[in-house]
């Protein structure tokens, strides 16, 4: 342990108030010390952990990290147009642009139970966490309203139930569409 702490020490892969992901456990790191380090989890739990376990797992250093990545999965339903399915990648990137964030991808990643799944990927360059979350939600709600404003419809989980009659003929359980007419020559 007296060695572990000598290279926290001097290799300083963190200091005092930084936050750190050690393990499965994100946290503060509040004293190091010769045999052990404080660590404050992101939930409050005071962890101490031994200085040789701390350096024998990988860790990260949220500290230096000027640039974080933001994810959102969109699922949109089945009665979505092939039309609005392809613009959608483009209104997603002007939104994560609108609000001066990097985007990255938007891609259509499958068919889900009951929506046509879409992810968005960006980075926020930001330090502070904090700045970091409120962007992801400035860019939450311009998409949420730039995609009702465009006419998509947000998937949640459904059934459709068929129908049939007594004849044993399909009673179909939303409007049919309009047949297509010939044209008259």
């Amino acid at each position: 342990d007296l060695f572990a702490s000598l290279s926290i020490i001097f290799d300083r892969p963190f200091r005092v108030g930084e936050t750190i992901k050690y393990d499965t456990s994100t946290a503060t790191v509040e004293r190091i010390g010769l045999k052990s380090t404080h660590l404050r989890s992101v939930n409050g739990e005071l962890l101490v952990i031994s200085n040789t376990n701390l350096l024998s797992k990988e860790i990260t250093n949220y500290a230096h990290l000027h640039r974080r990545r933001i994810q959102f999965a969109i699922g949109v339903i089945y009665q979505t147009t092939p039309e609005m399915l392809k613009a959608l990648p483009a209104l997603l990137k002007a939104q994560v642009e609108a609000e001066g964030h990097d985007f990255v991808r938007s891609s259509f990643i499958g068919f889900g139970a009951s929506s046509l799944d879409f992810e968005l990927v960006a980075d926020v360059h930001e330090d502070d966490y904090n700045k970091v979350i409120a962007a992801r939600t400035a860019v939450g709600i311009r998409i949420f309203d730039e995609m009702t404003k465009a006419g998509y419809d947000f998937a949640y989980p459904t059934q459709t139930s068929f129908t049939s009659a007594p004849g044993g003929t399909m009673i179909m359980p939303y409007p049919a569409s309009p047949k297509p007419r010939a044209n008259a020559a």
